[in-house]
């Protein structure tokens, strides 16, 4: 059986992240390992003067980190890291998990497929196809 060292688990926010950080710290628990919690800001670019593109100031990323803050596992023998980071989120993830050679990523899935899915794209499927490490996707728990 592989280790599970370190998972790395992307949020949202969304009831899929919830239901996946809570199967992640489950994991863990059971693998004795560390959760790297990541959320991806979109990037953004702001227009300060006419015509002018400035990339998203950092400074604004201080809300996205207290938020990140108030997600814990219940259970204080599991270890959580938190990271933040700015662009493209399945580039981001994928960066993430190659630089903290992340042993698994459990992240949920909205379940979207057709034609929502072609237009939105879909984070999960891109993760899947870039990363080397297996992915456990959690759906959104139905209603």
């Amino acid at each position: 059986m592989m280790p599970i060292r370190t998972i790395l688990h992307p949020t949202d926010y969304s009831a899929s992240s919830e239901a996946a950080f809570a199967f992640a710290c489950s994991l863990a628990r059971e693998y004795f390992s560390e959760i790297l919690l990541l959320h991806v800001v979109e990037t953004k670019f702001v227009m300060p003067m006419e015509g002018v593109l400035a990339p998203f100031p950092e400074d604004d990323l201080e809300p996205a980190r207290q938020r990140l803050d108030k997600l814990f596992s219940l259970d204080q023998r599991v270890k959580v890291r938190r990271e933040v980071a700015i662009g493209d989120a399945v580039e981001e993830i994928v960066r993430t998990a190659a630089a903290a050679k992340v042993d698994m990523i459990v992240m949920g899935t909205h379940g979207r497929t057709g034609l929502s899915r072609l237009i939105l794209g879909s984070v999960a499927e891109g993760v899947l196809r870039k990363v080397a490490c297996p992915v456990l996707f959690v759906k959104q728990p139905s209603t």
